[in-house]
Parts: C-alpha cells; sequence; structure tokens
C-alpha cells in the first residue's frame, strides 16, 4: 500500500512538471509570423530624362517588270545607303522582300497577270549623336533611300541600369519617409525591414519624333526630340517593437 501511494505520488509531480514545462515552451515559442505587427507602405520616385539614343528607318524601294533587274537596282542603292548611314551609328537590315505587284482586274474571269516587281530593303541606323539626327536622314535620302518611314528616340541600355538603380534606392526612401510618419502618428516604433519588394518599373517605349515644317534653304532637317519619364516603385512591409 505505501508502495503504491508513493507511485501515484511521483506521477503527479511528473505529470506537474509536464504542465510547467509546455507553459515555459509556449513563452520561449517565437511568435508566429500572422501574429508579428507590421507596417506596409509603397514608395515611388519619378525623374525624367532626356534620350540618348536614336533610330532611324530607311527604305529603298524598287520596280521593275524584271524581277533581277528590280533586285540589282535596289542592292545598289542599299549598298550606297548603308556606307554613308556607317558614318553617323551602327546599321542594320530590319527586312527584305520581293513581292509582284498584279494588275487590277477587269472582270471575275480573268486571272490576276503580274504586272512588275517590286524590291523593298528596310534599315535602320542607330546612333548617340542626336544633333546629327537631321544630317543622317538628309543624308540617307541622298543616298538612295526613298522613305523615312520613321525616328525613335530611346535611352541606352546602360542609361536605363544606371536610372534604375538610381530610381529604386529613391523609392526605398521615399517609402522610410512614409513609414516614419505613419509610426509617428500611430505611436508605433520601426524595428526594421520585414520584407521589400519592387513594384513596378517604368520605362517609356520610344516615341516618334515631329519633323518641322522648313523652307527649301534649310540646310538639315530639324527634328525635335522630347524628354523622357521614368518611373519606379517599391513596397515595403516593416516589422513593429
Amino acid at each position: 500500500m505505501h508502495m503504491k501511494t508513493d507511485l501515484l505520488h511521483t506521477l503527479a509531480i511528473i505529470f506537474a512538471a509536464g504542465i510547467v514545462l509546455v507553459g515555459i515552451l509556449a513563452v520561449l515559442e517565437p511568435q508566429s509570423a500572422s501574429d508579428a505587427r507590421t507596417l506596409s507602405v509603397s514608395g515611388d520616385a519619378t525623374r525624367t530624362i532626356s534620350p540618348d539614343e536614336a533610330t532611324i528607318t530607311f527604305s529603298v524601294i524598287t520596280e521593275d517588270a524584271d524581277a533581277n533587274t528590280a533586285r540589282a537596282e535596289n542592292a545598289l542603292r542599299a549598298e550606297q545607303l548603308v556606307s554613308i548611314l556607317q558614318e553617323f551609328g551602327t546599321v542594320e537590315t530590319a527586312s527584305f522582300f520581293v513581292s509582284p505587284v498584279y494588275e487590277p482586274w477587269r472582270n471575275e474571269e480573268r486571272d490576276p497577270r503580274i504586272q512588275m516587281y517590286r524590291v523593298s530593303n528596310t534599315v535602320t541606323v542607330t546612333m548617340s549623336d542626336l544633333e546629327r539626327v537631321g544630317s543622317a536622314i538628309d543624308a540617307g535620302s541622298t543616298a538612295g533611300a526613298n522613305q523615312v518611314q520613321n525616328v525613335q528616340f530611346s535611352l541606352t541600355q546602360e542609361t536605363r541600369e544606371q536610372v534604375r538603380t538610381e530610381l529604386l534606392s529613391e523609392a526605398a526612401q521615399n517609402a522610410r519617409i512614409k513609414a516614419d510618419s505613419l509610426a509617428s502618428s500611430l505611436d508605433v516604433r520601426i524595428r526594421g525591414v520585414h520584407s521589400v519588394s519592387e513594384s513596378s518599373m517604368s520605362f517609356p517605349g520610344p516615341f516618334y519624333a515631329r519633323t518641322e515644317s522648313m523652307a527649301m534653304d534649310a540646310p538639315t532637317t530639324p527634328i525635335e526630340p522630347r524628354d523622357l519619364e521614368v518611373s519606379a516603385s517599391v513596397q515595403v512591409e516593416y516589422s513593429l517593437r
């Protein structure tokens, strides 16, 4: 009987110790992510930048009743065009095709007949000296291009990377200013950054320049580039004390 009482007493002590241990572990268990107090804000930054790259698209189009004749003439003029444009920047072929031009149908029963062949060779020149864009257009037109399809202004990849780094830093600083203001208003203190992510980074696409009307004695074709607006946004979540 005495041994049974001792055994029950020992079991009671072990049970009580287990309850205390569970309580201690519960206190020491770190706060779950869902229970953590956080403050989430967004940061934004915008900058206006002048373009530092221009791309001009030229086309050489020739037509002849004989496809080889049209192609040979086109090749000669395109070679002259490329040679001239290489003085302004990097020249690349955008497209080349030979297509038949059919006579109009006079009635529904008549089969279409080829009237001539049209050869089109389109090239682009990408240049960094924007002050010479008008001169490049004039030189290309004189060298054999019979179409100037568009002029696009944009940012080089190097400039994009530099601006991206700077704007993300400014956006992060903007987020901290907002967080400090909110924390002060709510009477809480920021402990540190819980998470951060880039919400957006917006670079405008190339835009088409406007060609001003010019007098007959104008030395070069006037082209007016405009500034580009670049923006960045980040989302920052701060841990609170």
